[in-house]
């Protein structure tokens, strides 16, 4: 998996809830039903987003890309999906720079 495979989906609608919103004061259930979709779409992004930072870097070190994504997503949310791709892809990138695996699992060790 690579970064256009992920923007292909991103604009193709793979990860949006079409679960309609509904205030929890208004409809405590559809509103759950919404939460629970959300957070799966976010954990198919997610899981699609893991794929292309081992591609990338060229290991599946599991402790560092959730460093990674967290990072990418406390940077880029507020701004979509497009965002977070775009600072997994430039710290993936930094990353395949140095040693390889080798700066990630020292980085996850910490």
């Amino acid at each position: 998996m690579n970064y256009d495979d992920v923007l292909v989906f991103i604009e193709g609608g793979k990860y949006i809830n079409t679960k309609p919103f509904r205030s929890h004061k208004i409809d405590p259930e559809k509103y759950r039903e919404y939460e629970e979709e959300e957070g799966r779409m976010n954990e198919l992004f997610k899981a699609d987003c893991k794929q292309l930072v081992a591609t990338k870097v060229g290991a599946d070190v599991p402790d560092a890309f959730e460093k990674l994504f967290k990072y990418a997503w406390d940077e880029g949310h507020a701004n979509g999906l497009h965002e977070i791709l775009y600072w997994l892809d430039e710290i993936a990138g930094i990353i395949r720079l140095y040693t390889g695996k080798g700066i990630l699992y020292k980085w996850a060790e910490k």
